[in-house]
């Protein structure tokens, strides 16, 4: 899925949501967005653990396989203005962690960070964020590269 030259002006969702869950099973991946321009709201929250439809006629896919695969998601080009939260992506279960999370050039305001969690392959470069409460980055059990200076994700 490609995602160019958008503008998103909202108030209180997030721009884009990538959401499965726990038991769904399936893969999510090469979303790509570039060149994207967000005012109010947030910009990108992953959820792959919890919530939504519970009860359809495909749940639940028990042990490992239930596990939904998400890799390859890449953000450049991204411009915030007046923006909540910069990028939530911590519900994710460690059994299985996200395959490469890349943002990069990414410019404006907002009052809260990044928070990552189980997530393998992150690339952060070109965050130029200001505006915002608290660290910029926060991460659990992540690994990559641009992740220098973040801290502890509290729990």
């Amino acid at each position: 899925m490609r995602i160019e030259k958008t503008k998103f002006a909202h108030s209180n969702t997030y721009a884009i949501y990538i959401k499965t869950r726990t038991g769904r099973a399936g893969v999510i991946e090469n979303i790509i967005g570039e060149d994207l321009d967000v005012a109010k709201g947030g910009f990108l929250s992953i959820n792959t653990k919890s919530g939504g439809n519970q009860s359809t006629p495909d749940d639940t896919v028990e042990g490992d396989l239930g596990y939904p695969v998400l890799r390859n998601i890449k953000f450049s080009n991204v411009r915030l203005k007046d923006v909540m939260t910069l990028v939530d992506a911590i519900r994710v279960p460690p059994e299985k962690p996200i395959l490469g999370l890349s943002l990069s050039n990414i410019t404006g305001d907002c009052k809260k960070g990044i928070t990552l969690a189980n997530i393998r392959d992150a690339v952060l470069r070109g965050i130029q964020a200001n505006g915002f409460d608290g660290p910029l980055l926060a991460i659990d059990n992540t690994t990559g590269s641009g992740l220098k200076g973040a801290v502890p994700l509290k729990k």
